[in-house]
């Protein structure tokens, strides 16, 4: 009874540290996690200087951010813009000698870049801080031509780590199909995204994050914590943030056949928490740095999650007359609402580009 209470050292053959690094390096899994890696690292480094959407502005949003410095030198005549003092190698070179303009190469901006200090002004001073500080601490660094690249590295951290977390959750639990599926919607527009200095890549990476936990969550499983590391990436990235998770969120409940309250109840205590603090957060930062409505009611669409699947589950049964008038009613409502709420300089030009818009699709409708 003594040698059989012993537990024996034969029970089975172990692998040595270098044997598992062995096995971890030529796993699919890994590769998946390299490729991904290489991706965003040729964008990283292959892409010019700033030559993301708003790069610039956003350089300058998230290195005044790192210097806690939240409230500019207003500019006068442009109401959306403030000055900030800070390093010469920040917001520069801009991309204006050849932005839509293929025929013109991008050595046109070429500029001498250094440490010392300028006075450069941007737009995005209001976006949500979460996903800027990171990239704004690459500013400290005395390495003037690297800088940007720096900033793009530190971007990306948060949101290749959601991606390679999606990706790898797909690849594990589903099939090869949903994998490639997963990485077919990447877009290499988000790819692009995610390799410039842009809050987007957070939300884009987010969104993904989000789409993979739900459609791998099993019946006996608890909410995994990427669905909940995803939305407090993509509500917390930008304004309109919580308007784009309420979107994944509510596709995903209606792709999987599963009401949001059913993901809600599989959360644990603690995740209910973040997911709300997240949010939370998302709102109060909309509504500190800006005194529009219009940020202010995207971020409070999460509400649709709540309401739009109980009205869903009213509709069903009824005839397609009654859907069609509510989804109607409901679109009626939201076009005035966005039109009403919007800063009034946008509003004309958005209503000017939906009724052409509109009047294309007639024309076209017509024709056929």
């Amino acid at each position: 009874r003594g040698r059989d209470a012993t537990p024996s050292c034969r029970s089975g053959p172990t692998l040595d540290p270098m044997h598992r690094l062995r096995d971890a390096l030529v796993s699919r899994s890994a590769w998946l996690v390299v490729a991904l890696a290489v991706v965003v690292l040729a964008h990283v480094l292959g892409s010019p200087r700033n030559v993301g959407p708003d790069e610039a502005s956003h350089q300058v949003a998230s290195a005044a951010l790192a210097r806690f410095d939240r409230s500019g030198t207003p500019v006068p005549g442009r109401p959306t813009v403030e000055d900030f003092e800070l390093p010469c190698m920040v917001g520069v070179p801009k991309p204006t000698c050849y932005a839509f303009q293929p025929e013109v190469p991008v050595v046109c901006s070429e500029v001498f870049l250094t440490t010392d200090t300028h006075v450069v002004g941007t737009s995005s001073q209001h976006y949500p801080p979460f996903a800027m500080f990171l990239p704004g601490l690459a500013s400290f660094v005395p390495w003037a031509e690297g800088y940007a690249y720096l900033a793009r590295l530190l971007s990306a951290a948060i949101p290749v780590a959601l991606l390679a977390a999606a990706v790898l959750r797909v690849h594990r639990r589903r099939s090869a199909a949903t994998t490639v599926a997963l990485l077919a919607g990447a877009t290499p527009i988000a790819w692009f995204t995610v390799g410039v200095l842009n809050p987007s890549a957070a939300a884009v990476a987010g969104g993904a994050a989000i789409w993979a936990a739900l459609a791998t969550v099993d019946d006996d499983d608890r909410l995994p914590w990427l669905a909940v590391l995803g939305w407090a990436a993509i509500v917390t990235a930008r304004r309109d943030g919580p308007y784009w998770a309420t979107v994944v969120v509510l596709g995903a409940a209606v792709l999987l056949r599963t009401p949001p309250r059913r993901w809600w109840a599989l959360a644990t205590r603690g995740q209910q928490v973040v997911l709300a603090l997240a949010w939370l957060a998302a709102i109060v930062s909309v509504r500190t740095d800006t005194s529009s409505a219009f940020p202010l009611a995207m971020a409070l669409a999460p509400v649709a999650i709540l309401v739009v699947p109980p009205v869903v589950a009213r509709l069903r049964g009824r005839s397609r007359g009654v859907v069609a008038a509510v989804a109607l009613a409901v679109a009626a409502i939201g076009a005035v609402a966005f039109v009403a709420l919007s800063p009034k300089r946008i509003r004309g030009a958005y209503v000017v580009r939906i009724v052409e818009a509109t009047l294309q699709i007639q024309g076209r409708a017509g024709a056929v």
